[in-house]
C-alpha cells in the first residue's frame, strides 16, 4: 500500500476551482481555512496534478517559516516540477541562480550592474512570468500561507511589485492564494490600503465528512488488517473538529500499537498538539478576563459583546463583566498575541485540539 493512498481526493471541489480560476472574471481566488486541514494537500495533490493534465504550468511556493518572499518565489521558479519552466531558467545564459531557501545565496545576474538583490530578484520574477505566462493555458501560481508575507522585512514591496506583475497579466497568469489566518489574509486583501485590495475571490475549504472517515478505513485495514470501530471513529473524526491531519495520526497511532486505545491515542495527540504550540504557556500568561472571553469563543457564543455574554463573563470571573467596548479591546489584545482568530464575524480558536482543552480548563483558571 503507497503513501498516496491515504489521500482522499476532492475530486468536486477540484473541477470547481480549476474552472473558476481558468474560466471566471477574477485572476485569483484566496483559499481560506485554519491550519491542518488540508489546504496544502488540495493545492499540491488535487489542485495541479489536474491543472497539469490539462496543459497548465503550475508553481507552488510555500511562505511559512521564510523570511524572504521573493527567494522563495525565485527557488520555486527552479524546482523540478516546475518542468519547462526550471529547465528554461537553469540554461539561460545570463542568469546565475542559486535559491537561498536551501541555505546557500541567490546569485543574479540579468545586465543591471547597478541594482541591488531585491531589484534584481524581482527583475527575474517579473520577466519569468512575462515568458511562462500564456492566454489560452494561463500558468497557475498556488501561493500558499501567504499572510506569512505581511510579516517578512520586504513584505510591502514584494506585495505591492507582484501585484503589479499579475495586473498586467491577468489573462496569462492566475493564482490562488491560501491562509490559515483569516485576519492575517485580510491585511493583504481585505483593508483598503493593501497592495492586493480587492484583487481576488475568496473561497473556503469545505469540512471534509463521513465519506473521508470510510476512505480512511478502508485503507487502515489493508494496512493494519483491522479497523477500529467505525462509529467510535466517525465520533472521534467530530472530536477533532473534522481535522483530516489529527484523524490520520490518530489512525497511526493506534495501528502501530496495539496496546494504545483510541482515547490514549486522542489524549496523546491533544497533549502534543499543546506543547507544540505553546498555548499552555500563552494561557499562564493571561489574566482571568483574557481567559473567560476565550472560553466563550471555545463555547461558540453568539454575541460576544451581547448581555448574555456579559452574564457569562460574571458567572465565570465572579466579578463584574466589562463594557462592550473594553471588551473589544481585550480581543484585539488576544488577537495580537494569536490566542484566538478573527474569520469575518466570527471569532475562534487556532486549533479544535486546543479549542476541546479550553473547555475542560477548570472554573478556578477564571477566577479575578
Amino acid at each position: 500500500m503507497q503513501a498516496n493512498q491515504w489521500h482522499f481526493r476532492r475530486t468536486d471541489l477540484t473541477q470547481k476551482v480549476f474552472h473558476t480560476l481558468t474560466e471566471g472574471p477574477s485572476p485569483a481566488l484566496t483559499l481560506v481555512a485554519p491550519r491542518r486541514t488540508g489546504k496544502t494537500t488540495f493545492l499540491t495533490q488535487d489542485l495541479a496534478p489536474y491543472a497539469r493534465d490539462a496543459g497548465h504550468a503550475v508553481i507552488y511556493a510555500s511562505f511559512w517559516g521564510y523570511s524572504s518572499p521573493i527567494d522563495v518565489l525565485l527557488a520555486a521558479f527552479l524546482k523540478p516540477e516546475a518542468g519547462t519552466i526550471a529547465t528554461r531558467l537553469s540554461q539561460a545564459p545570463n542568469l546565475k541562480l542559486k535559491a537561498r531557501i536551501s541555505g546557500q545565496d541567490v546569485q543574479l545576474d540579468l545586465g543591471a550592474d547597478n541594482d541591488d538583490d531585491i531589484a534584481q530578484g524581482l527583475r527575474l520574477i517579473d520577466t519569468t512570468l512575462e515568458a511562462i505566462g500564456d492566454p489560452a493555458r494561463p500558468v497557475i501560481l498556488l501561493l500558499d500561507e501567504f499572510q506569512e508575507v505581511a510579516n517578512a522585512a520586504l513584505g510591502e514591496q514584494f506585495q505591492k511589485s507582484l501585484r503589479s506583475m499579475l495586473d498586467r497579466r491577468k489573462t496569462s497568469v492566475r493564482s490562488v492564494f491560501t491562509g490559515s489566518s483569516q485576519t492575517g489574509l485580510n491585511r493583504i486583501f481585505a483593508e483598503p490600503e493593501a497592495a492586493f485590495y480587492r484583487f481576488a475571490t475568496q473561497i473556503g475549504l469545505p469540512e471534509l465528512g463521513d465519506d473521508f472517515v470510510q476512505h480512511q478505513l478502508e485503507v487502515f485495514s489493508q494496512v493494519f488488517r483491522t479497523a477500529p470501530d467505525a462509529a467510535e471513529a466517525q465520533q472521534v473524526f467530530r472530536q477533532m473538529g473534522q481535522n483530516p491531519m489529527y484523524f490520520q495520526t490518530w489512525l497511526q497511532k493506534i495501528g502501530l500499537d496495539p496496546a494504545t486505545t483510541p482515547e490514549t491515542a486522542l489524549q496523546s495527540i491533544a497533549e502534543q498538539t499543546l506543547e507544540q504550540s505553546g498555548f499552555d504557556t500563552k494561557w499562564l500568561k493571561l489574566s482571568p478576563i483574557h481567559r473567560a472571553l476565550t472560553r466563550l469563543i471555545a463555547e461558540e457564543a453568539p454575541a460576544l459583546f451581547g448581555k448574555a455574554a456579559a452574564e457569562r463573563l460574571e458567572a465565570l470571573t465572579g466579578a463584574p463583566a466589562p463594557s462592550p467596548a473594553r471588551r473589544q479591546s481585550l480581543m484585539r489584545l488576544l488577537l495580537s498575541q494569536a490566542v484566538v482568530d478573527s474569520w469575518g464575524r466570527d471569532w475562534r480558536l487556532p486549533d479544535p485540539l486546543i479549542r476541546q482543552w479550553v473547555l475542560e480548563r477548570p472554573d478556578s483558571e477564571f477566577r479575578a
